[in-house]
């Protein structure tokens, strides 16, 4: 997930709007993860947090027409962070 995050050339890196949203979106589903995994937080919290970014990842590809693979690939990785830890 790092490497998605981090790597220049992945779309969640574009200046566009989409992508700016996209990339709040991970943000608050990281922190609601991290909050799940130092227990201050429920897993509904999380579970809500992720499925909020990946309706915004379903959205922004059907509006702009692209993939948005990392933001999808993001947050797969968390929806099993939740599941497992849940």
């Amino acid at each position: 997930m790092i490497a998605l995050v981090s790597d220049q050339r992945t779309e969640i890196r574009s200046d566009d709007r989409a992508a700016a949203d996209l990339r709040a979106h991970t943000a608050a589903a990281l922190r609601s993860v991290a909050d799940l995994l130092r227990d201050s937080h429920s897993p509904n919290d999380a579970r809500e947090a992720v499925g909020e970014l990946r309706t915004r990842v379903a959205r922004a590809q059907v509006q702009s027409g692209e993939h948005h693979f990392a933001a999808a690939a993001i947050t797969l990785n968390l929806e099993h962070a939740v599941a497992a830890w849940a």
